[in-house]
């Protein structure tokens, strides 16, 4: 009886199913990348490789878009209860209990979220596909689980129509059913509006808190790309090329006020030399060499060199893809005086997976050593890195500690 009252005001039911199963759909999705892929979704976006580290927020915003299809729900089953009192007033005097007659619309809720629940596995397979272009079977007995979440869903949205439908009383039903009055009506629709139109505010503030994040991100990449060139195995402080003399001369300057202190605290990871650190599916170890390469030779006897082994692993997980990294070109040495430093040389260790120097798969490994040239006081060092695979500044810096010293 539930299922054909659906059917009997079917466009209400698709509007009811609708507002379910997209909210759910992303839901399922999100908790698919925190469970399953570690919390960080690796894809690629107009030809770049870029990484999205599912948060605290996105599931507030799925909690408020779920709180909207609650509503939704509430007003539609709702105005079906309204137009069948006839009918539940005539099933009372029947004898139909107050529980039979609730169970019935929670029912009709339930099987609104069951319907949304096969749409959402539908929609999030078809994300998982789309981004990784495999199907996730061994994932099925998951997705299935998430199915609950929207029957629980239509169920509460139920809950305020079948206590409407309980109250309504055998001797209504002569009447020929009540009808809300225009008055009513408009009411109820201006606060259903008025709430929708807040949730969606809502949403949009809690996205724009991650615009700065994005541009902070943007900007290091910026940076990186025009403010450090290459220094031919010469040890120099490079600057753009289209500036004049007096603001070079400003950002030397400022560039020596910047202390290693505030560049490890703008780091996203920090690290240590000589220990091993877990993050999702990489590993990352750092090393210091006691001797540098014998093939390279220093362009000047007031400078140094360091040589330091940097290590990647990557272990397997399901529907992985591959990531951007290149050590060799976003790894520098950064003095207390702020000046960074390239590498002059590298040379790989070991490789598994790594194609083209760029792109690391999984399961994969990349071992360098990465060889810089500094002055011979300087000893106060801290390597810096960057990479896309992180959210927020995606920069890493490993400490120097112990002696750093290499003639």
């Amino acid at each position: 009886m539930s299922f054909k009252n659906l059917l009997t005001k079917w466009k209400r039911s698709i509007l009811s199913v609708i507002s379910i199963a997209l909210p759910t759909s992303l839901l399922i999705f999100f908790l698919f990348v925190t469970f399953h892929l570690r919390g960080t979704m690796f894809t690629t976006w107009l030809g770049e490789y870029v990484a999205l580290e599912v948060g605290m927020m996105h599931y507030v915003a799925m909690g408020v878009a779920i709180a909207i299809a609650i509503l939704t729900t509430t007003e539609i089953i709702w105005q079906n209860v309204a137009e069948r009192q006839p009918e539940l007033a005539v099933l009372k005097a029947v004898g139909w209990q107050n529980r039979t007659i609730r169970l019935l619309v929670l029912i009709e809720g339930a099987i609104s979220g069951l319907i949304a629940g096969l749409l959402g596995i539908i929609f999030a397979f078809g994300m998982v596909w789309g981004i990784y272009h495999q199907f996730p079977i061994e994932r099925i007995p998951f997705f299935l689980l998430t199915i609950f979440i929207p029957i629980t869903t239509g169920i509460v949205g139920a809950t305020l129509p079948a206590k409407k439908a309980v109250k309504i009383q055998p001797y209504e039903g002569l009447t020929g059913g009540v009808v809300n009055s225009k008055k009513t009506e408009k009411n109820f629709r201006y606060v259903f509006s008025t709430i929708g139109i807040c949730l969606f505010i809502g949403i949009i503030a809690l996205l724009a808190q991650a615009i700065p994040d994005v541009q902070e991100s943007t900007n290091n990449k910026q940076s990186k790309a025009s403010d450090v060139k290459g220094t031919s195995r010469e040890v120099k402080e490079v600057f753009s090329s289209d500036h004049s003399q007096s603001e070079i001369d400003t950002t030397i300057e400022k560039s020596k006020k910047e202390s290693l202190q505030s560049i490890v605290k703008s780091a996203t990871k920090v690290f240590h030399l000589g220990k091993t650190y877990q993050d999702g599916d990489r590993r990352f170890t750092f090393t210091l060499l006691e001797e540098a390469p014998t093939d390279i030779e220093k362009k000047s006897e007031d400078t140094k060199f360091i040589t330091i082994s940097s290590e990647l692993v990557r272990d397997k997980i399901p529907l992985a893809t591959v990531i951007d990294y290149q050590p060799h070109i976003t790894y520098r040495l950064v003095d207390d005086k702020g000046f960074e430093y390239e590498p002059v040389d590298y040379q790989v260790l070991e490789s598994e997976n790594w194609k083209g120097r760029i792109r690391l798969g999984s399961p994969g490994k990349v071992k360098l050593s990465l060889t810089y040239e500094v002055p011979k006081d300087t000893n106060n060092l801290i390597l810096k890195g960057f990479h896309r695979f992180w959210a927020k500044s995606g920069i890493l810096v490993v400490k120097m500690t112990g002696k750093v010293e290499q003639d």
